[in-house]
Parts: C-alpha cells; structure tokens; sequence
C-alpha cells in the first residue's frame, strides 16, 4: 500500500509512505497530521476502485491509500 497527501485545489499529490499493513498506513498518517498541527482525527471520505480517501479536516485535502 501507498499513502499519499492529495490538495486537490492545488492539484498536488505528494508520496507520504509504503507500508505492508494498514497499521503502518494509519501511524504515517498519525505522523504526518502531529508534524503539520493538525489533531489525530481523520475519517473514510470514499473509496474508489483500489483507492480509500481519508479526511482530516482541511478543505480540499485528503490521504489518499492506494492499495
């Protein structure tokens, strides 16, 4: 799996992590949202074909999970 921080107003996707398993999926992200001041709440936006979009609580942006 792929973890990738997407500003879809900017149009930028920007590669977080690699990891084997959905814990180490949730901890990049977990770091990723303490370095940038953001709390540790994120929830499933949608999910398309091998993809699962997580919001945190900024406009326009998401995680991005490629499976």
């Amino acid at each position: 799996m792929k973890l990738y921080y997407c500003d879809r107003e900017r149009g930028t996707e920007t590669f977080i992590a690699e990891a084997q398993e959905d814990k180490e999926i949730w901890r990049a992200m977990e770091h990723w949202l303490t370095e940038h001041g953001f709390g540790l709440i994120y929830v499933i936006h949608h999910i398309e074909k091998q993809k699962i979009y997580y919001e945190f609580g900024k406009e326009h942006c998401f995680f991005v999970v490629v499976t």
